[in-house]
């Protein structure tokens, strides 16, 4: 017995230089890619963003684009967040440089160019990368305005500190959990094996994609908490990042339903005021940012929704799930295997998480785009006066459809890491127990 001991041990300590190799590789790598060629162009929902924080910060300067039609139903919780970083570089960095103003020549407005071009909704109009952003702003002759630096590089370190926020705290709840492989290097196997999570990394680092993805670690890791030990501020934390998370992705309130409902249900139901509170609080930054923005602070325009639709479409279903040009299973594997595992969990904190996860998932499916809908008219889409991709065929919308759903999915990344590990320590188990069979 002393000798499988020992072996176990042994075992261990290789997974622990295993994780540290493996995260440290990746850590490495990603940081590099991010360093010399990420880029921090605003396209399409990053206009969107920045107008938000623009309006927040900045209420008087002129907007980006002439159209700023889908501002008002874009979550703000990505934008506010940027908010307090972009007052943080305000105070501490920007009085103490001299920003260098650029003229780009007069390509009209971001937001007019032809539908079908990569860089029809891309300011400024040539590549810029993340490195070239301080102390730089670009001049927008459409409207007269300016992409300030301190604005878009506020957008950019928040979804930066949000994803090593995430991978972070990954790590500890896996620790908690008793994984026999460390969450770092589990986390960043899931990014680089999700092609889309990485494009979001180094392509769209101003979308929402980071900061939803740090918001989903933090309240998964405290929910966890909220059922494993009986910390004082537990279920008020996770109910804040619940909130937050909600005000980043609105339709994660489905995830936040369930999970407060387990607690009320279980046998943690003292935590449900804490919980109540905490997602009150993050509400209660919604109501302000409606007054802020709209004038009121029952604003419903984050309800709205002009390019995706409520439709069961079987095709658009299986384009999602299982296309080898676009769905889940090819596009971020290890998402799906973690989440699947995570069904087999059997603690209450486990069943609510994949619940939501699940209804989450299906809402998805459900969602098609109005411009797949529209596929096959040969007509140009157009909503709220802003030119659309027209498809000519439903295989036209597969890249897009790829693009979303494997975008959208990485919120449930860290769930997908608890079910994953269970699946490693079901594995380890069974591994040990074979050692010991194996023993005279």
């Amino acid at each position: 017995m002393a000798g499988s001991r020992e072996d176990i041990e042994l075992c261990r300590f290789k997974l622990r230089a295993a994780d540290v190799t493996i995260s440290l590789l990746i850590g490495i790598g990603l940081t590099w890619i991010v360093w010399s060629s990420a880029r921090a162009n605003l396209v399409t929902d990053g206009v969107d963003y920045y107008s938000i924080l623009q309006k927040l910060v900045s209420p008087q300067a002129p907007p980006l684009v002439s159209n700023l039609h889908f501002v008002e139903q874009r979550s703000p919780g990505y934008p506010l967040t940027a908010a307090i970083a972009y007052s943080a570089i305000a105070v501490s960095v920007k009085p103490f440089v001299q920003t260098q103003r650029i003229h780009w020549p007069d390509v009209g407005d971001g937001r007019k160019g032809p539908p079908d071009g990569p860089d029809a909704m891309q300011l400024p109009p040539a590549p810029l990368r993340v490195a070239n952003v301080p102390f730089k702003s670009f001049f927008v002759p459409a409207t007269g305005a300016w992409i300030e630096w301190t604005l878009l590089l506020a957008l950019i370190s928040t979804s930066y500190t949000m994803f090593v926020l995430g991978i972070v705290f990954i790590h500890k709840a896996a620790r908690r959990c008793g994984s026999p492989i460390g969450g770092t290097s589990l986390a960043l196997i899931l990014v680089v094996t999700s092609p889309i999570f990485i494009h979001n990394i180094v392509g769209t680092p101003t979308y929402a994609t980071l900061a939803a993805f740090g918001y989903s670690a933090l309240f998964s890791y405290l929910y966890y908490r909220c059922w494993t030990d009986d910390g004082r501020w537990n279920g008020a934390l996770a109910g804040l990042c619940s909130g937050l998370l909600v005000l980043t992705r609105i339709e994660t309130v489905l995830l936040a339903m369930v999970a407060f409902g387990a607690i009320v249900l279980g046998p943690k139901r003292q935590l449900a005021w804490q919980f109540a509170a905490g997602f009150g609080v993050a509400m209660a930054g919604l109501l302000m940012y409606n007054s802020h923005q709209f004038g009121t602070p029952f604003h419903l325009g984050v309800l709205k929704g002009d390019i995706n639709r409520i439709a069961f479409d079987p095709t658009f279903i299986l384009a999602n799930l299982i296309h080898p040009r676009s769905g889940i299973v090819f596009w971020s594997p290890l998402i799906v295997i973690g989440l699947v595992s995570l069904c087999l969990r059997r603690e209450r904190w486990a069943v609510a998480l994949a619940i939501g996860s699940a209804l989450l998932l299906s809402l998805y499916l459900v969602k098609p785009t109005a411009m797949y809908l529209d596929a096959g008219r040969g007509e140009l889409s157009e909503i709220g006066g802003i030119p659309m991709r027209s498809y000519r065929t439903v295989a036209d919308s597969l890249p897009d459809i790829r693009h979303d759903i494997n975008r959208y999915v990485t919120v449930l990344a860290p769930m997908a890491v608890f079910g994953w590990s269970h699946l490693l320590q079901a594995i380890g188990r069974r591994r040990r127990l074979r050692m010991v069979a194996a023993r005279p």
